[in-house]
């Protein structure tokens, strides 16, 4: 499965998959990606990789288009924390002044 997710050029098909990857998310952003690549790739495949390869003769993970459709469907998670941390600035601000 993740050759042939690899070599998709097609972007409806990237979509579809990202979509597909969001539905088997979670909570947190590292347990959302450890289900998400339990999910499409084996751990005897994955032991050939690395994030950018090289080291010990290792492929780059880095380049795989899974790893951008990984990325894509974490995006927003991230964006909603960033969000919410912004947010509350200003009562971090106000209990910093009540507690000092």
């Amino acid at each position: 499965m993740l050759l042939c997710i690899a070599t998709v050029a097609n972007q409806k098909l990237q979509i579809i998959f990202s979509f597909y990857l969001a539905s088997v998310g979670d909570n947190t952003i590292s347990s959302r990606i450890n289900r998400m690549l339990r999910v499409v790739i084996t751990d005897v495949l994955a032991s050939q990789y690395n994030f950018l390869g090289s080291k010990q003769q290792k492929f780059a993970f880095s380049k795989l288009q899974l790893c951008k459709c990984i990325i894509k469907c974490s995006e927003k998670q991230v964006e909603d924390a960033i969000k919410i941390w912004l947010n509350h600035a200003s009562q971090r601000m106000k209990s910093r002044r009540q507690t000092a």
